[in-house]
């Protein structure tokens, strides 16, 4: 049965699918398929903290120790460790397979004001600890989540936004003035401001670590649905939160409109309001 790998290298993030009974050619050839580092030049690394992994091209996959959903720290050595040849490399990859990828940028430094903050609401599954993370709740919270579990960086916030804007001012058919609950320009204008709200007002993010303190690097944020440990891991987290009373009911929580100060019940009427006056900033009383 084939394993999701989780890749981080250079150009960024990729999740692929390989058949632990595939000779590691195979896994190295999917890997220059994602990173354009050559077999001869890989260097891999797992684990947490990570450590090498001893590739002997000859072996197969199974001989690494990788489990269903393990992370790859994929780097190139400066001069070529291997003796695999391009010609073997190249008949493995008529035999590799992979999932479609979530690609991400290469990590860069974040910014301190937009880091999330941590959460007592963490469950330890058979495949690692699902740890809550908890987002700042100013307005950009569906945009700081998004970025969380695709791209691992909430500075990508503009970004999202912006692919909003593009793809209402493309699509005029479907995001019409009636869809929106009011003139497409007043919505763009509004979506485009980095403290007008995105919806519901609480989006957080779970990820997957080998351990609860683990650096970020070691965060897996997309899974299958199909792992019963996560499902089961997902629901008990809900429960902790639900608990704790970390959750809000978007249909009666009580908001006051920043800009102008009337208080609101519920998103309906937060929705309203910003369709009948442009405001767009509200805080949960």
């Amino acid at each position: 049965m084939s394993i999701n790998l989780r890749l981080r290298h250079p150009k960024g993030v990729s999740t692929v699918t390989v058949n632990p009974e595939a000779p590691i050619t195979e896994l190295q050839q999917i890997i220059f398929s994602n990173t354009e580092i050559s077999p001869s030049q890989q260097e891999l690394k797992t684990g947490y903290p990570p450590k090498p992994l001893t590739v002997e091209p000859q072996l197969l996959v199974s001989s690494l120790g990788l489990k269903n959903g393990d992370q790859l720290i994929v780097t190139a050595s400066p001069a070529s460790k291997s003796t695999v040849t391009t010609s073997v490399a190249n008949q493995a990859s008529t035999a590799g397979r992979q999932t479609p990828n979530f690609s991400a940028p290469a990590l860069q430094p974040r910014l301190d004001p937009r880091q999330e903050k941590p959460s007592d609401a963490s469950v330890q599954t058979r495949e690692g600890t699902l740890v809550h993370r908890v987002v700042p709740d100013d307005n950009s919270c569906l945009f700081s989540s998004i970025g969380l579990i695709f791209e691992q960086d909430m500075n990508v916030v503009p970004r999202l936004r912006q692919i909003v804007v593009d793809a209402i001012r493309k699509d005029p058919d479907n995001y019409s003035d009636a869809f929106l609950g009011q003139p497409r320009d007043n919505y763009i204008k509004t979506i485009s401001k980095p403290s007008s709200w995105g919806g519901a007002i609480d989006y957080d993010a779970v990820s997957l670590t080998p351990v609860p303190d683990a650096p970020l690097d070691f965060h897996t944020t997309i899974f299958p649905v199909s792992s019963e440990a996560i499902m089961q891991g997902a629901a008990q987290m809900a429960a902790k939160l639900r608990a704790m009373k970390a959750y809000t009911n978007t249909a009666t929580f009580d908001l006051k409109c920043e800009r102008c100060g009337k208080g609101l019940k519920g998103e309906k009427e937060a929705r309203q309001h910003a369709a009948e006056t442009g405001h767009a900033e509200f805080g949960e009383y």
